[in-house]
C-alpha cells in the first residue's frame, strides 16, 4: 500500500509542476529545492551575469544532489544525470528570462552551492534534507503578489502559480500553519510548511522532534513519524532506512519507514530492500516477476507508472488529458479548452507573456530579480474596486480623506461587476447586454479603451444584469430583468467552459420569478441588486423585499427556460421591519435590501435602507449580521435574529448603504451615498465592529457617486467565494 502512495505522490508532482503551476527552475519530481544556506563550498561556481553558464552550473549541482540524496527521483523524473542536466538547464534558461521571475544568476549560484553542500552530506547514503526556511538559499520570491497574473511559479512572491488548463494563471497567497491550502483555496503554505492531505498547512519538523501523524506536523524529507502503536497519536520523527536489511514498518509503527527517494521499500519481512527500475513495460507491484535481487516492486525510468504500465510525460506538442497522468514534461502545460470538465489538450510550452502587472523582465544579475511594478499594490490590478471602473490600493485605503484613485478605467460605472479567481474583472457594459472581461495586466494599464473579451448574453439588449457572482467552480451567475417589459427578474447561470472567448453565450441554467407573487416574495417585479455564494454553494440574492437563497442542487437542476425560481431559504420583509431601531413607522416598499457579503466564518451581512413614512425625516440604513448557524436552519418566510447590527453613521445626514465587502484582515467595508453632502463614501468597520475607523470620499468624476458594486482584487483567501 505504501508503494502505491508513492506512485500518487509522483503523479501529483508532475501535475503540480507542469500541468498546473508551470514548474520552478528547481523543480524535481518531488519539488525538493529546499536546501539550507550553505557555507564554505563554492562548487556552484561564479558565473557573473552570464545566465547560460549559471544555469548549466546550477543544473549540474541540482542533479548531483538528486543522484546522491534522492536517486529514485533522479531515475523516475529524468532517467539519468545527463538527462537531468539537459532538462534542468533548458528549464532554467526559460525561467530566468521570465518577466518578474525571482531567478537571477546570484540566486542560481547560491542555491547550487546549497545543493552541493547537501550532496556531500549524502556521500554515505541519503540523509534527511534540512527543513526549508523563508530565507534559505533556494527560496524564490517573484514580483507577483497574490492574484497577479503568472505563467510560472518563479514569477510569484509565493513561488506558486495556479492554472486551470491554460497558459496564464494567478499567483497564490501565502498562509501560515493551520490555514486552508491547496485545491481551490488560492493559497499555498509558507516555506517550511507543507499542505497536508487534510487541506491545511502542516509544520515541517526535524529529526527527533515530536510529531502527530500529519495532523498538525509533518516530518522533514527523509524521515517519518514513528508511533509506538497504531492507536497512538504522538510520536517522534526518525530517519528512514537507507540500507538493505534495515528494520522497518510500512506504517511507521515501532520502526521508521524506508527511504523511497533513496530507492528502498519495506518488504514483507519488515526489512528495507532496494527497488528495481524498469525502462518501460509493467511496473508497480510485480511479485514473482524475476526482478533483479528478488525485488517485488519497481519504478519506471523517466516515466510514471500509470495503470501498472510505464508512460512518459508528454513533450511539447504531445496530446494530453488535463489533470490525468502522465501529464506533460517540465516547462510545458496541458492546455485544454474545457478546464472545468477536463478533457483532451496539448502539451504547450509555458508562456513568458503571463507576467505580473508592471514587470519589465527578470534580472540576470544580483538581487532578488523581482523586477518593478507600477499602479496599485500587487502589480497595479490589486485593490478595492468600486462600480467596476476605479480602484484604490492598500495605501489609499489606510486613512480617511479623499485620495486619488489608484486605477481609473475611464469607463461608465457598471451596474454589475465581479472579480474571478484569476484576478480578472468582469463588468456589464452600460445598458447593453454585454459583459466585458479585463485581465490583471489590462487593469494595471488602466483597462481603457476596451476589454480583451466581450460576451453578449442577450442579442436583443433587453435583458440587463443587475448583479453577477461566481461560484466556486468558476461558473458565472447573473440576475436581472427585461428592460422592455414589467416581467419578473430572471436568474441565469453560464458554465465556466463557455466563458473563454468573445461572442454570444447561452445560459446552461435558468429560472424565472413570478409576476403574480406578493411583493414580499422571491424574484418579484424589481431587479435584485446583489448576489453572493456561501461556502456550501448556495446562491443568496437580495431581492428588494426579501433575501432568498437557492441551494446548489436547486441551481444545477434548472435547465432551459421553464424553471420557476423558488427559493429554498428566505428572510422576509416582515422580519426586516422588526430589526430597525426606526424613528417612525416603516412600511413596504420603503424598506429594501441592497447588499450581501459573507465573512470568513460564513456569517451573512446584509445592508438595507428604508424611507420613513414621514417625508421630513432622513432616509437611513443599517447592516445586519446573521450567524452561519442560523442560516443553516432557515427554510422559507423566516425571521432570524441578527447577531449584530451596524447603524447609519450620522443621524444628521440622509442616504443609504450600498455594496459591502470584506478584506483579508476581516474588516468590513461599506459604501453609502450621503444625501446631505452629495458624496459617495467608503467606510471601514475594523473586525466588522460597529465603530468605523476610516471614511473615504471617492472621485466622482470617474462615475456616479452612488456605488453599485464593491470587490477586492484579488479575492481575500478564506472567504466563501474563494474557499
Amino acid at each position: 500500500m505504501r508503494h502505491k502512495m508513492r506512485w500518487l505522490a509522483l503523479s501529483l508532482a508532475v501535475i503540480g509542476a507542469t500541468g498546473c503551476s508551470g514548474g520552478s527552475v528547481a523543480s524535481s519530481g518531488t519539488g525538493t529545492a529546499t536546501g539550507s544556506t550553505a557555507t564554505g563550498s563554492t562548487s556552484a561556481g561564479s558565473t557573473g551575469g552570464n545566465p547560460s553558464a549559471a544555469c548549466a552550473t546550477y543544473a549540474s549541482a541540482l542533479c548531483a544532489f538528486l543522484s546522491q540524496c534522492e536517486p529514485e527521483d533522479l531515475v523516475v523524473d529524468y532517467g539519468s544525470s545527463s538527462g537531468c542536466e539537459t532538462e534542468q538547464t533548458s528549464l532554467c534558461l526559460t525561467n530566468v528570462a521570465a518577466p518578474g521571475a525571482g531567478i537571477t544568476t546570484s540566486w542560481l549560484s547560491a542555491c547550487g552551492t546549497s545543493y552541493t553542500s547537501q550532496a556531500g552530506a549524502c556521500a554515505s547514503g541519503p540523509v534527511p534534507i534540512a527543513v526549508p526556511t523563508p530565507g534559505d538559499a533556494c527560496a524564490v520570491t517573484g514580483a507577483g503578489a497574490a492574484g497577479s497574473a503568472c505563467g510560472i511559479n518563479d514569477q510569484c512572491q509565493s513561488d506558486s502559480c495556479v492554472r486551470s488548463g491554460s497558459l496564464c494563471g494567478v499567483c497564490t497567497s501565502v498562509v501560515n500553519a493551520g490555514a486552508t491550502c491547496g485545491g481551490s483555496s488560492g493559497a499555498s503554505c509558507a516555506r517550511g510548511l507543507v499542505c497536508g492531505a487534510n487541506g491545511v498547512c502542516l509544520t515541517e519538523v526535524g529529526i527527533d522532534a515530536g510529531c502527530d501523524g500529519d495532523v498538525t506536523t509533518t516530518c522533514q524529507t527523509g524521515a517519518s513519524c514513528v508511533l509506538a502503536s497504531k492507536d497512538a497519536t504522538q510520536g517522534a520523527c526518525l530517519a528512514n532506512g537507507t540500507k538493505a536489511g534495515t528494520a522497518c514498518n510500512t506504517d511507521g509503527i515501532g520502526q521508521p519507514k524506508c527511504s523511497e527517494v533513496g530507492g528502498f521499500y519495506c518488504d514483507p519481512q519488515n526489512q528495507c530492500a532496494a527497488y528495481s527500475f524498469l525502462d518501460g513495460g509493467a511496473c508497480g507491484e510485480v511479485k514473482d516477476a524475476g526482478l533483479p535481487g528478488g525485488a517485488e516492486y519497481s519504478f519506471c525510468v523517466d516515466a510514471l507508472c500509470v495503470d501498472k504500465t510505464c508512460q512518459a510525460p508528454g513533450a511539447a506538442g504531445s496530446a494530453c488529458v488535463y489533470e490525468q497522468d502522465p501529464g506533460c514534461r517540465s516547462g510545458t502545460t496541458c492546455v485544454t479548452a474545457d478546464p472545468v470538465d477536463g478533457g483532451a489538450g496539448n502539451c504547450t510550452p509555458n508562456s513568458l507573456t503571463c507576467a505580473p502587472a508592471g514587470t519589465t523582465g527578470g534580472s540576470t544579475s544580483g538581487g532578488g530579480g523581482q523586477g518593478t511594478t507600477s499602479g496599485g499594490s500587487g502589480g497595479g490590478a490589486a485593490g478595492l474596486w468600486i462600480n467596476g471602473n476605479l480602484a484604490f490600493n492598500a495605501s489609499a485605503l489606510s486613512a480617511s480623506g479623499s485620495p486619488p484613485d489608484s486605477i481609473n478605467c475611464g469607463l461608465t460605472a457598471a451596474e454589475a461587476s465581479a472579480v474571478d479567481g484569476q484576478g480578472d474583472l468582469w463588468a456589464t457594459a452600460g445598458a447593453l447586454s454585454n459583459v466585458n472581461v479585463w485581465t490583471p495586466a489590462e487593469l494595471a494599464a488602466g483597462c481603457y479603451p476596451g476589454a480583451s473579451i466581450t460576451m453578449t448574453y442577450d442579442p436583443t439588449d433587453n435583458l440587463i444584469f443587475s448583479a453577477i457572482a461566481f461560484d466556486s467552480a468558476g461558473n458565472l451567475w447573473g440576475v436581472g430583468s427585461d428592460s422592455n417589459t414589467a416581467g419578473p427578474p430572471v436568474i441565469w447561470g453560464f458554465k465556466a467552459s463557455d466563458l473563454t472567448a468573445s461572442g454570444n453565450i447561452t445560459p446552461t441554467w435558468m429560472a424565472t420569478g413570478s409576476s403574480n407573487t406578493p411583493a414580499d416574495k422571491a424574484l418579484y417585479q424589481y431587479a435584485p441588486p446583489a448576489m453572493a455564494f456561501d461556502s456550501a454553494g448556495s446562491l443568496w440574492v437580495a431581492n428588494s423585499f426579501t433575501v432568498i437563497a437557492f441551494k446548489s442542487a436547486t441551481l444545477m437542476g434548472w435547465t432551459g427556460a421553464s424553471n420557476t425560481a423558488t427559493p429554498d431559504m428566505e428572510i422576509t420583509t416582515s422580519g426586516a421591519l422588526s430589526y430597525f431601531a426606526k424613528p417612525d413607522k416603516v412600511s413596504p416598499p420603503e424598506t429594501t435590501y441592497q447588499s450581501l457579503a459573507f465573512d470568513g466564518a460564513g456569517n451573512l451581512w446584509i445592508g438595507f435602507n428604508y424611507e420613513p413614512s414621514d417625508s421630513k425625516a432622513p432616509n437611513r440604513g443599517q447592516i445586519l449580521e446573521i450567524a452561519k448557524a442560523d442560516l443553516g436552519s432557515l427554510s422559507t418566510n423566516d425571521t432570524p435574529t441578527p447577531t449584530s447590527t451596524i447603524t447609519w453613521p450620522s443621524s444628521a445626514s440622509q442616504g443609504g448603504y450600498g455594496p459591502l465587502a470584506f478584506d483579508a484582515s476581516g474588516n468590513l467595508w461599506a459604501t453609502y451615498w450621503d444625501g446631505t453632502s452629495k458624496k459617495g463614501n467608503l467606510v471601514r468597520y475594523p473586525g466588522a465592529s460597529g465603530t468605523s475607523d476610516v471614511t473615504i470620499d471617492w472621485v466622482e468624476s470617474a462615475g456616479s457617486g452612488v456605488a453599485t458594486t464593491l470587490a477586492f482584487n484579488p479575492i481575500p483567501a478564506g472567504l466563501p467565494i474563494n474557499p
